[in-house]
């Protein structure tokens, strides 16, 4: 079974347990985030945007929404999909990731004349 609750904030009903259970409102980008994304970098209104992927509005999407470390927002699954092609971000073409990894790869290759 499904549980649903209401933000008094936007005056939406979303699904899960509830704010303070599974969800905190953040003020600064005027949205319910799951409790795993309470540190994110705030944007004013940052889900007020369709999803780079599939240009579904975030800000009264049922789906589970993942912030990028750089304040942008696109759904989970989205994510999941784009990312396994793609390593820059749709929206401002930075890294979607640490690349410190492969940078000290490269340079080892180069150092040794590998690559």
């Amino acid at each position: 079974m499904r549980t649903v609750y209401h933000c008094p904030f936007f005056n939406l009903c979303r699904l899960g347990q509830g704010l303070g259970i599974d969800f905190s409102h953040c003020m600064t980008c005027n949205y319910c985030l799951g409790i795993k994304l309470l540190d994110h970098k705030c944007r004013e209104k940052g889900l007020e945007m369709n999803c780079p992927i599939c240009y579904d509005f975030l800000f009264t999407s049922n789906a589970a929404v993942r912030a990028l470390p750089y304040g942008h927002f696109m759904h989970s699954a989205c994510f999941q999909a784009y990312a396994c092609t793609h390593y820059i971000c749709p929206i401002c073409s930075k890294s979607m990731g640490d690349m410190s990894v492969s940078d000290c790869f490269f340079i080892y290759l180069r150092l040794n004349s590998i690559y």
